[in-house]
């Protein structure tokens, strides 16, 4: 039928849109691409405030990551055992499970937009930014973070049937106005980020292997440790377990596949993603992302074509 596009496809055509910009600037980071497609973030709370002069938030940790964008006034904390100030014009990026504390000027608080939210992806992403130069970090147009802080907060009232993919797009495009904004600073402050050498053995493994079987014991072997010392330096490194990781990248390289003009079969997707049994493919994907891969690619492939 005519008419305009329903709201579920415009959030996953901007999102789409989104992911492929990003995507297109690598020299950023080399594994954004990849990581893109394991974004799925839950979102936590989201709230537009202005804080009493000194209050403060102090914690050893808590659960999920933070954006604070600074629209006015001032604000500073200690993050990862280094002091910081905050501006307008400026963003606060933490990994609330690390010890943090932060706080508004005492003679020019803070009006702050904050989103926190977890989910698959946004442990790499936050590593990432903290390579480039975080926790504080410029965000990009303070019109479009506008915008898509709205949209959440209207997402959150009206809560769609849609409103996954909703919340989806618009925390994506927060987080795109962070690397915009590093963009736009250049990158004379990026560090190269740590590793280790195992667990990048094993993610070389999952990327170049991701059709064939893969157990714990196929990836410790790879990395030439035990499986238990595996996954403790594993989480360590990435957040998650070998086997977690494995399953959220096979989900999100389907995703792509998906969404592709002309697209394979969803069997011939699953195949290639390693999943042999398209009913277990079926039910692993909406585990993880919330829809089937039909209904995925029938919200994805309209939008991408226009």
């Amino acid at each position: 039928a005519g008419g305009a596009p329903s709201a579920q496809l415009t959030a996953e055509a901007q999102l789409q849109e989104w992911l492929s910009l990003r995507a297109q600037h690598t020299y950023l980071t080399d594994s954004w691409p990849e990581e893109a497609g394991l974004l799925w973030p839950r979102l936590h709370d989201a709230m537009h405030e202005t804080w009493a002069p000194g209050q403060a938030t102090d914690r050893r940790s808590f659960f999920g990551f933070q954006v604070i964008f600074v629209l006015a006034g001032k604000g500073s904390g200690v993050y990862h055992g280094r002091e910081f100030t905050v501006r307008p014009g400026q963003a606060v990026c933490m990994d609330l499970r690390q010890p943090h504390r932060y706080m508004a000027d005492h003679r020019h608080p803070w009006e702050v937009y904050w989103v926190r939210f977890d989910g698959p992806g946004c442990e790499a992403i936050f590593r990432d930014l903290d390579r480039l130069g975080g926790p504080i970090l410029p965000f990009g147009s303070r019109t479009r973070v506008a915008e898509e802080f709205q949209g959440i907060v209207s997402a959150l009232r009206r809560r769609r049937t849609d409103y996954d993919l909703v919340i989806w797009r618009h925390l994506a495009g927060l987080i795109g106005e962070v690397y915009r904004g590093i963009r736009g600073r250049g990158l004379e402050n990026v560090s190269e980020p740590g590793t280790d050498r195992g667990a990048d053995q094993v993610i070389a493994h999952i990327r170049s292997h991701l059709a064939d079987p893969i157990s714990l014991g196929d990836l410790a072997r790879v990395a030439g440790i035990t499986p238990f010392q595996l996954i403790r330096r594993f989480r360590r490194t990435t957040g998650a377990t070998p086997i977690e990781y494995l399953e959220h990248f096979r989900i999100g390289r389907a995703r792509q596949m998906l969404g592709l003009p002309g697209a394979a079969r969803i069997k011939e997707v699953a195949a290639a993603v390693g999943y042999p049994d398209q009913a277990y493919f079926s039910r692993r994907f909406k585990a993880l992302t919330g829809l089937a891969p039909r209904a995925y690619r029938a919200v994805v492939a309209p939008a991408r074509r226009r």
